[in-house]
């Protein structure tokens, strides 16, 4: 009796906790709630899976996620049912992914949905597909896409992953097709997968039918506050920036749904500025949209690859065994906006030259040293042995297969992805022959160029957001790099924006000479070939027209906020060339 009015009383006790703690949160008294749960959440025989899922959705309304995780790591500690473990994984991933772990997220989303795979888990499965979506996981979110439409209440979102899928991999005729069967359904799904879908025809140049579409839907939805905005993207890309700048008022901005994200009208008006030539105009709308950037990523925190290698201090390579060649790759790297879509779109008009245009190859890579090889990367690439070598290097060549690209081993595959300069060292340890092209640009216009971007937000990207930071990580990535230079003595063409944009001819002959590839002479004419694709970098408007020569040394039109950075890039403007002819 005295142990059962124990248990009883312990009981009560939670009860009560909880009861005060419940009512603090729905009063927003989130600390109260916290300082209250920890009475019992502090003792093991105390806590039960409400009382610490209770701390933790506390903590993450105080935007405290990382504790929130910790206190959700504990419930796994409990002896929980088959319903509580589905919780807590869906909890763990949703609250990682806003931290910006991705891999780890996805795992646990895994987790959660490999317990529950039906309706009654549907939203942790449409997160988990936006993830595959985000990570280029594409066989996956078809899969899991496909299930989610089967459901009436999810066929629109899991329907719009699959558009940005499609986006992502560059196939307008997917993209197309994918708008093509959401149309059929606008009447009856939330607008923002309306707005979404004619923003993906404008994506891959279909303005003509996104406005088409446009009326359409507001014939029979009326207007509404984002049209003007999506007609103002059609008058960027006709080049009447007047109307693009009287269409996107402040008022109308203010306007916008919350699921219309501002930075980029923001962008898109201050391009137009730049465009009439109105500087100070777009400086501030530009700077308008880095600190809206800035505030809606400021929960997330990254590993930083560039601090991990210099910390690391690799002087020397795994070796490994002779390549066994399916095809030999060649790395297109750099920095962002130094010219590289320009690049591998001219080189891409050589015949049997693919390109890979910023896809996942190396990231495929890195994840595997985690899921493969249970290391940690890149502090385990120093001890890799040749075996684990191979199976990495597999994984590269699998990628690529992935991509159903026409390609043989005489293939010339040129692997554009600016910032895998921060993976180098990697990309020596796989290939340590590979050819590399170095694309440069002059310091003050790749770091003007940069803040002049809303970039999706990723591990890199993030160090972007602001002038100080473009300049900053321009200095960081500079410098690991000629520590590699130092070290390793890869076999490197540097190619100046500025000089292929004043003398193609005789730029491009010097890239396809340290090639070997065979000029066909349509090098001139990649803009026709650039008008045919889906480009997924912020210079696809750049490409595909004819060649120009406006945008050298553009930051002199920004001077007057641009100038106190010279001192802090005045090195690599020196060391590029560039003292005396961009003065």
């Amino acid at each position: 009796m005295i142990l059962l009015d124990g248990v009883a009383m312990k009981q009560e006790k939670i009860d009560r906790v909880l009861v005060k703690a419940n009512s603090a949160i729905a009063s927003g008294k989130f600390s109260q709630a916290i300082t209250t749960l920890k009475k019992i959440n502090g003792s093991y025989s105390l806590r039960t899976y409400q009382s610490l899922s209770l701390e933790a959705l506390a903590l993450i309304r105080s935007n405290k996620s990382m504790q929130a995780l910790a206190v959700l790591s504990k419930i796994q500690q409990l002896n929980l049912t088959k319903e509580d473990q589905i919780d807590t994984w869906g909890n763990i991933g949703k609250i990682e992914r806003s931290l910006g772990k991705v891999d780890k997220a996805i795992s646990s989303l895994e987790k959660s949905v490999n317990l529950d795979g039906s309706i009654n888990n549907a939203q942790t499965q449409l997160i988990l597909c936006e993830l595959y979506q985000e990570t280029g996981c594409f066989v996956k979110l078809e899969l899991l896409a496909n299930k989610l439409k089967t459901w009436q209440e999810y066929y629109a979102p899991a329907q719009f992953q699959m558009i940005l899928s499609a986006k992502k991999r560059q196939d307008k005729e997917l993209v197309l097709s994918c708008v093509n069967h959401l149309a059929n359904h606008f009447r009856h799904i939330d607008e923002k997968y309306v707005f979404g879908s004619i923003e993906a025809l404008f994506f891959v140049g279909n303005g003509n039918e996104a406005c088409l579409l446009l009326d359409k839907v507001e014939s029979y939805l009326g207007k509404k506050n984002w049209m003007p905005y999506q007609r103002a993207i059609y008058y960027s890309d006709q080049k009447d920036y007047k109307t693009v700048v009287e269409l996107i008022t402040d008022e109308l901005i203010q306007s916008m749904p919350d699921w219309v994200k501002l930075a980029e009208i923001y962008r898109l008006r201050a391009a137009a500025h730049d465009k009439l030539k109105q500087f100070d105009q777009a400086f501030q709308d530009y700077s308008t949209m880095a600190a809206l950037v800035k505030e809606r990523s400021k929960h997330l925190k990254f590993v930083d690859d560039v601090e991990s290698y210099r910390i690391l201090h690799l002087k020397k390579l795994p070796e490994s065994d002779k390549v066994v060649e399916r095809y030999n790759p060649i790395f297109m790297i750099g920095f962002p906006r130094s010219g590289t879509t320009l690049l591998d779109s001219i080189l891409e008009t050589q015949d049997n030259v693919v390109t890979l245009s910023e896809t996942e190859s190396i990231l495929s890579v890195r994840l595997a040293f985690q899921e493969k090889l249970n290391k940690k990367y890149p502090n385990d690439l120093k001890n890799l042995s040749k075996s684990e070598i191979n199976i990495l290097r597999d994984v590269y060549y699998d990628f690529v297969d992935s991509l159903q690209l026409k390609i043989n081993s005489e293939t010339f595959i040129i692997d554009k992805m600016p910032l895998n300069t921060i993976h180098l060292p990697l990309i020596l340890t796989l290939f340590p022959d590979a050819k590399i092209i170095f694309s440069l640009r002059h310091p003050l216009d790749v770091c003007l160029s940069n803040f002049q971007q809303n970039f999706q937000i990723n591990m890199e990207m993030y160090h972007f957001i602001s002038l100080d930071n473009c300049v900053n990580r321009y200095k960081q990535v500079f410098s690991l790099f000629e520590s590699y230079q130092r070290d390793f003595k890869p076999k490197i063409l540097f190619v100046r924006y500025e000089d292929l944009v004043s003398n193609l001819s005789q730029e491009t002959n010097k890239i396809f000479n340290y090639l070997n590839i065979k000029n066909n002479n349509k090098y001139s004419e990649f803009y026709k070939l650039a008008q045919t694709k889906v480009i997924n970098t912020p210079s696809k408007k750049q490409v595909t027209q004819k060649l120009y020569s406006s945008a050298k040394y553009k930051w002199k039109n920004y001077s007057k906020y641009i100038d106190q950075y010279t001192p802090t890039l005045q090195k690599y403007i020196s060391q590029f060339g560039y003292n005396s002819e961009s003065l």
